[in-house]
C-alpha cells in the first residue's frame, strides 16, 4: 500500500487526472458549493464519496481517487479536476459530476 504521508493511503497509485470546466452562472456556482458543504452526494458516477472537505472549492474523497470543484473568481465557470485509478472511472466521475453540478 503506498503511503504518501499525506491524506489517504491507496492501493495502487492514482494514473488518470482529468479536468473539465463548466460555465454557470454565479448563482449557480454558490449553489452547488453551498450543497457539497451541506448535504454532499453520496456518490459519483461510480464512486462512492467517503468525505467532503470544502475550504478553497470542496474537494471530495472518493473509493478510488478525488474530485474537486472550484469557483473562477473571474469568469462563470466551475472547474472539475479529478485523479482516479482507471480512466473508466475517471470519464464516469467527471460525467456524474456535470450531471450534479448542472441540477443546481
Amino acid at each position: 500500500m503506498e503511503n504518501t504521508g499525506k491524506g489517504r493511503q491507496y492501493h495502487r497509485p492514482l494514473a488518470f487526472p482529468g479536468r473539465r470546466d463548466l460555465h454557470l452562472a454565479d448563482r449557480q456556482k454558490r449553489a452547488l458549493l453551498a450543497s457539497l458543504a451541506l448535504t454532499p452526494p453520496a456518490s459519483i458516477g461510480t464512486s462512492k464519496v467517503l468525505s467532503v472537505q470544502c475550504t478553497d472549492g470542496c474537494k471530495l474523497e472518493l473509493e478510488s481517487g478525488w474530485l474537486i470543484f472550484r469557483a473562477s473568481g473571474t469568469e462563470p465557470i466551475i472547474r472539475i479536476y479529478a485523479e482516479l485509478s482507471t480512466n473508466t472511472e475517471l470519464e464516469s466521475v467527471l460525467a456524474g459530476a456535470i450531471e450534479f453540478a448542472q441540477s443546481m
